[in-house]
Order: C-alpha cells, then sequence, then structure tokens
C-alpha cells in the first residue's frame, strides 16, 4: 500500500532560525533533521515541497513476521547533494510527526524513514537495518533485519539498533528498574514498555 503525501513548504532558505525546543512546543516545525539537535530543538531545516511515500514492509522481530509501516523520502539529486554535504538526512518532520531513519548513511538520496513515537524526552522508533527498505523482500533478508532505535532528546544522543547494553546504559541511572530489566526474559521484547516505565518512575 502506498500513499503519496505532499508537504508544501513555501520558504526555501536551507536555515532555520526557530528557538523552541521540541519538549515545551506543542506545534512541530516541519522540514529535515541532519542533526539530533535540530530534532531536539525543533530547528528543522525548511524545505520545499517535501513529498515522501508511505508502504508497509514485512520483516522479523524475535523470530515472528512483524510488519512496518516505512517512509520513503522522495527529493531530486541536487537536493540530496546540497544535504550531503552537511553530513546526510537523519529525518523529517511534516508538521505532525517525526520520520527517523534506522541506518545513517549520508550518501543516499531515497532513504527509508520510520514513525517515532515520543515517550517523555525520548523519541522511539521501530525499523530495519536496510538503506532503502523494499517491501517485495523477504523478511529472512539479513538486509531487512529488524531494528529498535531511541533518541535522547534531553542528552541529544541517538542510539540506532538499540540492542541490551545500551538499553542497559540509557536506564542505568534508575537502579530499581535495571535490577528488574537484568532478570528479564526476552529483554528486547520489552525496550518500550521499560521506557514508559522509566519515564513513570
Amino acid at each position: 500500500m502506498k500513499n503519496i503525501i505532499y508537504i508544501s513548504v513555501f520558504l526555501a532558505s536551507y536555515l532555520s532560525f526557530g528557538q523552541s525546543d521540541i519538549l515545551n512546543d506543542s506545534i512541530l516545525k516541519p522540514g529535515i533533521y541532519l542533526t539530533v539537535e535540530q530534532i531536539a530543538n525543533n530547528r528543522p531545516i525548511k524545505f520545499p515541497n517535501l513529498i515522501f511515500e508511505k508502504d508497509t514492509v514485512n520483516t522479523m522481530a524475535n523470530w515472528k513476521p512483524k510488519d512496518l509501516y516505512v517512509y520513503h523520502l522522495k527529493i531530486s539529486w541536487e537536493q540530496a547533494a546540497q544535504t550531503e554535504k552537511q553530513g546526510g538526512i537523519l529525518g523529517f518532520c511534516d508538521g505532525k510527526n517525526i520520520y527517523l531513519s534506522s541506518v545513517f548513511n549520508k550518501t543516499a538520496s531515497n532513504r527509508s524513514f520510520f514513525k517515532a513515537e515520543k515517550i517523555c524526552h525520548f523519541l522511539y522508533y521501530e525499523g530495519t537495518n536496510a538503506l532503502f527498505v523494499d517491501s517485495r523482500r523477504h523478511p529472512f533478508d539479513n538486509s531487512n533485519h529488524y531494528t529498535q532505535s531511541i533518541v535522547d532528546l534531553n542528552k541529544k544522543e541517538l542510539n540506532i539498533g538499540v540492542n541490551n547494553q545500551k538499553f542497559k546504559k540509557i536506564i542505568s541511572d534508575n537502579p530499581k528498574l535495571l535490577e528488574k530489566f537484568k532478570n528479564e526474559d526476552g529483554k528486547s521484547n520489552v525496550y518500550k514498555e521499560y521506557l514508559k516505565n522509566y519515564c513513570n518512575e
């Protein structure tokens, strides 16, 4: 299934000067992100006529089939070249949601992104480690490996492909929750749940 969504951003400047912090501002500014700082500060680069496609992809999470929505950003090679000079596109915002990549590769112009969920001062998203996700790929394809990623908006840290060690570091300042997590079976199944518990304690 593909839904082409057009976003008209009329200012063509590649610099954004907004001062709003994304944790305090209820309005998400549309544009593209090149850095975690731009996400955390709600300061995307304004991008004219941003277009992306919505599709579905089959992957495997803990040896079980899992369907994910994937969003393909459509930009020209000329636009890609301009962003690559600054490090490449990490994600984008349509003014309602934030979409981030599970593979940070600055040379790709046609990237795959996944919708992020805000959990207190974190952004959590599921994705795959494929640079461009093709829905025709078999879920057992290694280039379509399921991943979970977390952005810490306070620390301005991006953790792509979170594993148990990385997650323990994220919740390390809550010893009680950390100890409980260490005793969990199937730890990778409960990252999101524990992230919510971490925020509520």
